[in-house]
């Protein structure tokens, strides 16, 4: 933005475009004609957009920190929980010898889970299929995931590389059930 246009933005009053904002619109919404316009208004007009496309940028620019921001905190207590999650798994497998623990604010029991593979992203995991002619395969009119996901799967314990891009493969192993008591 050029110098003095950002002047021209600090100095002008666009209070008369907001309120012209509103007249045009309400105008528009009435099926009624425009107010006339002339070069000053309109010069206005240009310079009160130049002022929102800037105002927008600003905006998103928060609006994007305050995503990242959250997405931060929430990755950090997902991380947090899986952490835990997986200590108590340990210690009912290890000091519980795999007996259900009963407690006052939960109840804690494992179980044994299957191999399973995941799509974390559908997009990537469609672009591989592509890639890899496999769609005929897998499509009907959309993609069988299910279909898909187990004809991987078969694969996957033997060689766990063989998973495609947008996909997780999670080995056989225990999971925690945790119930949390209703109080």
């Amino acid at each position: 933005m050029s110098l003095d246009l950002l002047n021209a933005l600090m100095n002008e009053d666009l209070d008369a475009i907001d309120e012209l904002y509103q007249v045009i619109t309400q105008a528009k919404e009435d099926g009624l004609a425009i107010p006339q316009l002339d070069d000053l208004i309109v010069r206005k007009m240009l310079i009160k957009m130049k002022y929102n496309e800037k105002a927008i940028e600003q905006k998103k620019s928060y609006r994007d920190a305050i995503i990242s921001e959250w997405n931060r905190q929430i990755e950090k207590l997902e991380i947090e929980n899986e952490t835990m999650n997986q200590t108590i798994l340990d210690y009912v497998q290890t000091i519980k010898k795999g007996k259900p623990l009963q407690l006052d604010v939960a109840n804690v029991s494992i179980r044994k889970t299957k191999s399973n593979v995941v799509v974390d992203n559908k997009k990537v995991f469609e672009s591989y299929l592509i890639e890899h002619h496999l769609t005929q395969e897998f499509i009907k009119t959309e993609i069988d995931y299910t279909k898909a996901k187990n004809s991987f799967l078969a694969n996957a314990d033997k060689d766990p590389e063989s998973i495609p891009p947008g996909c997780i493969y999670k080995p056989e192993g225990f999971s925690t059930t945790i119930k949390f008591n209703e109080k």
